[in-house]
């Protein structure tokens, strides 16, 4: 067997093989056989491999810098922080992104994340002070994905001071007993 690099031919004269990724599409492969007297015949075959699905699976690990409450930030995930084989054989294929947080009470609305490109972007509070663990998914188009745990640390900073409805004026004064 020649043109390729995953097929053989076992013991019982059978071919056999299993292909990659790499091998989806056409494969032309030519087999040639010997009889006794060292004659050659040669075949030519067409083998399509179609593709499957596979799971995308986490290629780089996503760390966030810690965070001061009140600041903006915009995170772009790493190249390849999640990755799917049939990118590179599907032109179809396409990764979109989301995530969760791991204490399902916590408030996400000051945090979004672009589920195209799986940028993360957000203004925290004082209510948001904290370790915020959430989990980012990847999910391809036939619904498999990948998961990775993340933390994110926002510092408290020091807040000006604000008049409240308790701080007496001149109409409603505070009297001493």
């Amino acid at each position: 067997i020649s043109n390729n690099n995953w097929l053989s031919i076992d013991d019982n004269n059978n071919i056999v093989g299993k292909p990659t990724n790499q091998d989806v599409g056409l494969n032309i492969v030519e087999i040639i056989a010997y009889d006794k007297f060292n004659q050659t015949a040669t075949q030519v075959i067409n083998i399509d491999v179609k593709n499957i699905n596979d799971s995308p699976y986490v290629d780089k690990d996503i760390q966030f810098n810690p965070l001061n409450q009140g600041d903006t930030f915009k995170y772009f995930l790493p190249n390849n922080a999640f990755y799917d084989p049939d990118l590179d054989v599907d032109t179809n294929e396409y990764l979109t992104y989301s995530f969760y947080a791991n204490d399902l009470s916590e408030d996400l609305s000051w945090i979004s994340i672009n589920t195209n490109t799986g940028s993360i972007e957000g203004t925290p509070t004082n209510s948001n002070v904290g370790l915020l663990d959430l989990k980012i998914r990847a999910t391809d188009q036939s619904g498999f994905f990948a998961e990775q745990d993340v933390s994110l640390q926002i510092n408290n900073i020091n807040d000006s001071p604000e008049r409240t409805e308790y701080l007496p004026t001149f109409n409603n004064p505070f009297e001493l007993n």
